[in-house]
């Protein structure tokens, strides 16, 4: 099936990522002080969801759990501080 840009499922509800919770449980960094941050929550079968907090209605990306503790991995590695 192919979907038009228009008509794609944008959030959980519709049914972006089946394997997330019916009400998934959001978060976002100690470290975010406004709504410029993005949330992450745990999949059912153990990757992450994330969104933008700006939209909470919005698109979620979701990753599995090999390449989400690369991303976390490199970030506290310092390979994404823009040296």
């Amino acid at each position: 099936m192919i979907f038009g840009l228009n008509s794609f499922p944008k959030t959980i509800s519709e049914g972006i990522d089946m394997h997330m919770a019916v009400t998934p449980a959001w978060r976002k960094s100690s470290y975010c002080a406004n709504q410029t941050c993005v949330e992450v929550a745990d999949r059912a079968h153990g990757g992450v969801a994330v969104r933008d907090a700006k939209e909470p209605d919005g698109s979620v990306l979701s990753f599995g759990r090999e390449s989400w503790a690369a991303f976390v991995g490199g970030i506290k590695a310092g390979r994404f501080d823009g040296q």
